[in-house]
């Protein structure tokens, strides 16, 4: 169910920019671009409670997708939505934060059956006492840069990250401890954030494809739909749309080969 099929992606237009919105702008493009979000969100819009901001936002995905309206240069998209959110959220108090809003979109349209993702946490000490937690996010947490070029380092990197953290263990007191963090399940979109200080410091290679393996020695492949972007306090996107790039800057948006940015701000995959 929700399968990759680029029938649920709408064709290309810009979003007017008013009041400063470009940071929502550039996730409501990236959020078109992943054809089963847009099947979920149309299969389950009558679910949605009348003026939210998941209901408003399921009619224009089925508005743009299924009824294939024209809509170019569309005006009042990103305050309307903001309006219509209900709930102790950034994206209603103000935030100019693509990853702020990206999150708490996904909170609003509460579907974790599409974006979470499942890790195991291990705090491992030097005197080899550990303590591990499952956890469940809407986005494949990276705390550091990925330094590769290669696709399979890059995918081996997400499946397990180890890094050094501020911990006292209570077994031998030591402040000297790694947290491992195990890749255990994934589901139709990956959404990888590139947002902290430290990782805005370098570049970032990234594939447009990525593999993983299957308990059943299958394997899952995720393609690259859309790129957030951020520079000098602006966000834009590069979106995939029926397999072709497009630059979606605000009402601008026009066809644009396929680029591998130094500096991505958040990257989509979608399962294929």
């Amino acid at each position: 169910m929700f399968q990759y099929n680029t029938d649920f992606v709408p064709q290309p237009f810009g979003l007017a920019n008013y009041s400063s919105i470009c940071w929502l702008n550039s996730c409501i493009q990236c959020l078109l671009s992943l054809p089963s979000l847009n099947q979920y969100l149309i299969a389950n819009e009558h679910k949605y409670k009348e003026g939210t901001f998941a209901r408003e936002y399921s009619k224009f995905v089925r508005s743009v997708v299924v009824d294939k309206n024209n809509i170019n240069n569309v005006g009042p998209l990103g305050m309307l939505l903001v309006s219509q959110a209900t709930g102790p959220h950034d994206l209603i108090n103000g935030a100019s934060c693509a990853n702020s809003a990206i999150v708490a979109i996904q909170d609003l349209l509460n579907a974790d059956n599409i974006f979470d993702v499942i890790t195991s946490s291990t705090i491992i000490c030097q005197c080899r006492s550990n303590s591990t937690l499952r956890e469940k996010n809407n986005y494949l947490r990276v705390d550091f840069p990925l330094n590769t070029n290669d696709p399979n380092v890059f995918r081996e990197i997400l499946m397990q990250q180890v890094h050094r953290v501020d911990y006292k263990c209570n077994k031998c007191g030591s402040d000297k401890a790694v947290r491992k963090i195990d890749l255990r399940r994934l589901e139709k979109i990956i959404v990888i954030p590139f947002h902290s200080k430290t990782l805005m410091k370098y570049s970032q290679w990234f594939p447009e494809f990525l593999e993983f393996p299957k308990p059943d020695d299958g394997k899952l492949t995720y393609k690259l739909c859309a790129i957030v972007e951020h520079s000098g306090g602006h966000y834009w996107a590069h979106i995939n749309s029926h397999n072709s790039w497009y630059m979606a800057n605000d009402s601008s948006c026009y066809a644009d080969m396929y680029n591998c940015s130094d500096t991505p701000f958040i990257l989509l995959y979608n399962q294929v």
